[in-house]
């Protein structure tokens, strides 16, 4: 991950927390940019959630404009859910 994020020069700053338990790993990240760096941070965190996919961890919670990112990296049934949930609950396409 972090030749990803070393890959990606700008003024973004990833901040990370890692939790690591006997059955479970959590890793949670947060991108921060500067006012015209919002494509360039868009673009990392599509990388990143790609490259957690590859790797077989699962992507729970983003952001709404990269939720297609991370129905990229599921299950074809989880996908249509989640398109369905959304539709059901903002119908005119508010967020995202």
């Amino acid at each position: 991950m972090q030749a990803i994020i070393n890959s990606h020069s700008g003024e973004q700053n990833v901040i990370s927390q890692l939790a690591l338990t006997w059955r479970t790993m959590f890793a949670q990240l947060s991108i921060t940019y500067g006012k015209d760096q919002l494509s360039a941070a868009k673009k990392l965190a599509d990388t990143l959630i790609k490259a957690f996919g590859e790797q077989s961890y699962s992507v729970s919670q983003s952001d709404a404009d990269l939720q297609d990112s991370v129905d990229e990296t599921r299950h074809p049934g989880l996908k249509t859910l989640n398109q369905r949930v959304k539709k059901a609950l903002d119908p005119q396409h508010n967020f995202g």
